[in-house]
C-alpha cells in the first residue's frame, strides 16, 4: 500500500513511489504485471494510476467488510481493479 501525506500530495511523491515500487519488482520479483486496487470513492487516484499506464480490467467488487479490514463509511463502496503490463 502506497500513500503520502494529504500535505505533500501533488509534488511528486506519489508518482515517484510508485515508479520504484515498479522497479523493485521487476528487478527483485521478474515482476511482469502490476496489480492494483482502487476504492471507487477515489476517482483522483484512479485517473492518477490510469496516467501512469494503468488500466481498467473490468473487475469490480463490493467492499470486502467480511475481511474484517472495517466499515465503510460510504454506502455502496466498491473495490476497482487496475493492471500494468511492462514492455
Amino acid at each position: 500500500m502506497l500513500a503520502a501525506d494529504p500535505a505533500l500530495q501533488a509534488q511528486g511523491l506519489g508518482k515517484q513511489m510508485l515508479q520504484h515500487a515498479e522497479r523493485h519488482a521487476a528487478a527483485h520479483f521478474n515482476a511482469s504485471v502490476f496489480k492494483m486496487s482502487v476504492l471507487s470513492s477515489r476517482p483522483e487516484l484512479l485517473a492518477f494510476y490510469q496516467r501512469r499506464a494503468y488500466v481498467c480490467t473490468g473487475e469490480i467488487e463490493d467492499y470486502p467488510v467480511a475481511a474484517g479490514v472495517g466499515q465503510p463509511i460510504i454506502e455502496g463502496l466498491q473495490v476497482i481493479s487496475l493492471s500494468k503490463t511492462l514492455k
